[in-house]
């Protein structure tokens, strides 16, 4: 007796947006769907989405409403099933859409590749139809039509749809060929000549990068009409592996090794060889920054067959190395956070370096921290999940593993704060001292100086870019303030601008002090631009080079072992350490660990042990300016002890304050134009939460963001910590589903510095 209730299948779709998974009625295909790419229609128009699930013999009652996928665009499956389940877990984790959890993750193939093509069912009378449907007899680009024409005839069955994936396109920016005659500022003026120069950018940032302007500057030439966004194919590929294994080192491995700590460089690689090696499956290598990335493919990838992931890559290249894991043609990917749900055949071990860096924590979009997301895809796929790193975080010292000795290491500290220096405070501490200079003190010239005279190599590094962190009234302390951010101005000596680090605004430092009259440029807190004035005048004759995100020079000459000092940010330890160094400096310290954040200090050391361990080989004399030279993390690397110990002290701390890993921490960060609407916002929600059941030591706040205005928005946060995760997320729920108007509501859950500054 036949059926009287007819089935049919489900594919349930995750479109990249910030949305969950929508259902639509499947096509009939002998390929598997789970994890491939398929077309459906959307508003009108149609999306590339992943299929997310496949439900059976869905009843017809069911599906009545739901409209039809319109192709199938992978032969194979793009995403495994352990990358589905890590999506989802992912979105449970973070409280975010799955959708944006997806664009995260998927570093290729959702947008600009497909080819739609429409027409209308053969045979019709198009008499009977919309006068515009005579232009859909013969097959012909969706995008040439009218979406609600479109959407019209498919829903009336009216409609053949096809779709074929396009090789891997890229956009970019180019100037009109024959612009029209407009009057432009002189920065507008310097930014399309630099793109004229350059022929195209690959995006709107770079161009304002390369011409040194903001992006509001070459935004609004292309509002103008001077330059359009275009689109080119992105050439073809072919991949090379490295080939030649590293002479294995036989060591004794525990099996429930969970984290390899402390040591130098070369030897935690000698272990995590032997573990690549021993590994009877796939191996997933996660770095947080190129520079790592490169360097561990450089003494790893040719241990098994291993390719490398970044963001560097074009499309086409990634999607090269994502079919090659998927068929096995290597087993190893190594690769920064794009790579976390790459389709490693048969994965058993993911290895994840510094587990502990702010580099792993997303800016946008689901804001999760990687490593915790890492942990996700290790459960969902069975495999092993390893830590490494210089320094354990606080979180993870409770993971079974190694700690090795520390590197045999020379520190100088220059304590400003007390200029009788102890003799406990480093090898030059018996020296005579003048009054100290700034911002090289005397030590530092003398090794500078030093290094000059022998040829040899040095890095300093500067806490930030620009010539310095403001200028101030020395007659009334009147400071430039930006006009979008609560913040002061950086003065930047090459352009002669006064610039904000928050929103990029730009202008020219005024002649005199508006409040007073006085002279206005009393520079304060020195960025690299000051330091690299400094050492010009210090070293004549010296090759002096800058390495930040306003200014990369050219180090091609340095890297292959030439005299000379490199001056920069943190940036520089991305780059491989040059060969013949001899001195890192912290110009001044302090800026690393006074943040007003539980983590500050942590990241102080941290900072400290990869610098004692950049160089593979050397020891090379650091010197760290300070006002704080008794700070724990400096006492525990002068001391000698392991970089155990120093995490350990701060995990007792943050059990006094309930802090992780002791809890479950999260942020809601409300931002709007106008204060009183964002602080009403803050305290509906807060009472919301407090209507779910927090206590007073669960919920903090609201309050004023240390900087209450960014980017011409005002900040309220609410800090959320509970004892474990479902505690956290029943208390978050109300601020999830919330909607308040023109205030944006932002969850972040594990937030890296509860007093970071917001991110558009």
């Amino acid at each position: 007796m036949p059926s009287t209730n007819p089935q049919f299948t489900i594919w349930r779709v995750l479109v990249p947006l910030p949305l969950g998974a929508y259902d639509f009625r499947a096509l009939k295909t002998d390929t598997s769907a789970l994890g491939a790419r398929v077309l459906v229609p959307w508003q009108g128009g149609a999306r590339v989405g992943v299929v997310l699930e496949v439900l059976e013999d869905a009843r017809v009652d069911r599906g009545l409403n739901l409209k039809d996928a319109i192709a199938l665009l992978d032969s194979s499956p793009i995403l495994t099933p352990d990358a589905l389940e890590t999506l989802k877990a992912v979105a449970g984790y973070s409280l975010a859409p799955l959708g944006v959890v997806l664009e995260d993750f998927l570093p290729f193939g959702l947008r600009h590749e497909v080819e739609h093509l429409v027409r209308l069912v053969p045979g019709l009378n198009i008499t009977e139809l919309p006068a515009r449907a005579d232009a859909l007899q013969d097959w012909t680009s969706a995008a040439l039509h009218d979406p609600g024409l479109l959407e019209f005839l498919r829903s009336q069955g009216l409609l053949e749809e096809e779709a074929n994936l396009l090789e891997p396109m890229r956009e970019i920016i180019k100037p009109v060929l024959e612009p029209e005659d407009v009057k432009l500022t002189p920065k507008q003026a310097r930014a399309l000549e630099t793109l004229q120069d350059l022929g195209r950018s690959p995006s709107l940032a770079q161009w304002a990068r390369d011409a040194g302007v903001s992006s509001a500057v070459v935004g609004k030439l292309e509002r103008l009409g001077l330059a359009y966004r275009s689109f080119e194919a992105v050439a073809a590929v072919q991949l090379e592996f490295p080939r030649t294994d590293p002479a294995p080192k036989v060591l004794k491995l525990e099996p429930n090794l969970a984290r390899i700590h402390g040591g130098r460089w070369r030897e935690r690689q000698a272990m995590i060889a032997q573990l690549i090696r021993e590994t009877r499956g796939g191996v997933l290598y996660l770095a947080p920054d190129r520079g790592r990335l490169e360097r561990a493919f450089k003494a790893l990838g040719g241990v098994r067959p291993s390719a490398m992931l970044h963001f560097d890559l074009n499309a086409r290249e990634r999607q090269a190395v994502w079919t090659g894991a998927r068929e096995a043609d290597f087993e190893v990917v190594f690769g920064t956070m794009m790579a976390l749900l790459a389709p490693v055949k048969n994965l058993k071990l993911i290895l994840l370096e510094e587990e502990g860096s702010d580099a792993w924590k997303l800016q946008g979009g689901s804001r999760v921290f990687v490593p915790d997301a890492a942990k996700l895809r290790a459960e969902a796929s069975g495999a092993r999940l390893v830590f490494t790193g210089a320094v354990p975080s606080v979180e993870s010292l409770d993971l079974h593993g190694v700690v090795l000795s520390p590197p045999r290491s020379r520190i100088h500290i220059v304590d400003y704060a007390n200029p009788n220096l102890a003799p406990e405070m480093g090898p030059m501490s018996n020296m005579a001292v003048a009054k100290e200079s700034w911002p090289l003190s005397n030590a530092l010239k003398k090794v500078l100086k030093q290094v000059a005279e022998r040829g040899r190599q040095a890095v300093l590094i500067a806490p930030r870019r620009g010539f310095s962190a403001l200028v101030k009234c020395p007659d009334c302390a009147w400071l430039p303030y930006c006009p979008n951010c609560d913040v002061p101005l950086r003065f930047h000596a090459k352009s002669r601008t006064l610039e904000c680090h928050q929103c990029g605004h730009q202008t020219t430092p005024p002649k005199r002090c508006p409040k007073c009259e006085g002279t206005v440029l009393n520079p304060k807190g020195p960025g690299t631009q000051w330091i690299q004035t400094e050492l010009e005048k210090l070293l004549p004759g010296t090759n002096v080079y800058r390495y930040d995100r306003d200014q990369k020079d050219d180090l091609s000459k340095f890297k292959r072992g030439e005299s000379g000092v490199v001056v920069g940010t943190t940036a520089v330890l991305s780059l491989e350490p040059p060969p013949d160094l001899a001195l890192i400096a912290l110009t001044f310290a302090d800026t690393f660990h006074t943040h007003p954040d539980f983590r500050s200090s942590e990241r102080f050391h941290v900072l400290l042990r990869q610098l004692l361990e950049w160089h593979p080989t050397r020891a090379p004399l650091l010197l760290v300016q300070t006002f704080s030279g008794k700070h724990p993390a400096l006492v525990q690397i002068l001391q000698g002890h392991n970089s155990d110990v120093f995490p350990e002290l701060e995990l007792d701390s943050r059990e006094a304050l309930s802090f992780p890993p002791f809890a479950k921490l999260a942020q809601v960060q409300l931002a709007g134009r106008k204060a009183q609407d964002a602080e009403q916002a803050a305290e509906k929600i807060a009472a919301l939460i407090r209507d779910r059941g927090a206590t007073k030591t669960e919920l903090l706040g609201p309050a004023p963001n240390p900087i209450p205005r960014l980017r011409g928005l005002y900040v309220f946060n609410l800090l959320v910590k509970t004892e474990n995760l479902e505690r956290l997320q029943h208390l978050l729920e109300p601020a999830r589903r919330s909607r308040e108007g023109s205030v944006r509501v932002r969850i972040d859950v594990n937030p890296r510095n509860i007093s970071e500054l917001i991110e558009d």
